[in-house]
């Protein structure tokens, strides 16, 4: 739940606004920009209109894109690690499966192997199966996970 803007120089509202960002299915939360508002400006009759550069620089810090802001993917993110087990929160929810929330747990079975399984899935793209890759160990030859 989005309930206000968050403040720019709060690291960890801007982790979790970045996050909501990236994770909405349907794009319905989005960071205006002065090109977007402006052109939408004019569209509409104005004269135009521009964010004050306070608003320009909370955008650039929302970018979900590294280059743009430096700042590292919101995803994937640990939800519990405990006692040998670990939950991580995908995101890349996927509108056709109604937004269900994709998680992979990691554990270890009876025999010590490990484990892990993946509840729900996440949005196909090139970055939720990197972000699944960087989870995987890179050695386990029984992974059932394909690019």
């Amino acid at each position: 739940i989005v309930r206000a803007q968050p403040d720019a120089t709060n690291a960890p509202q801007l982790d979790r606004a970045r996050a909501a960002l990236s994770a909405c299915p349907v794009a319905a939360i989005r960071v205006e920009n002065s090109a977007r508002l402006n052109h939408a400006s004019k569209a509409s009759g104005g004269s135009g209109e521009k964010l004050t550069q306070e608003d320009e620089e909370l955008a650039k810090l929302l970018a979900i894109n590294p280059k743009v802001n430096g700042l590292a993917l919101p995803f994937p993110r640990p939800l519990l690690e405990d006692h040998g087990t670990s939950v991580w929160f995908l995101g890349a929810h996927n509108d056709k499966s109604f937004g269900a929330t994709p998680y992979l747990v990691h554990g270890k079975a009876q025999d010590g192997k490990r484990v892990s399984v993946m509840v729900d899935t996440p949005k196909f793209s090139p970055a939720s199966v990197r972000a699944v890759q960087s989870l995987l160990d890179n050695d386990d030859e029984e992974s059932h996970f394909a690019a």
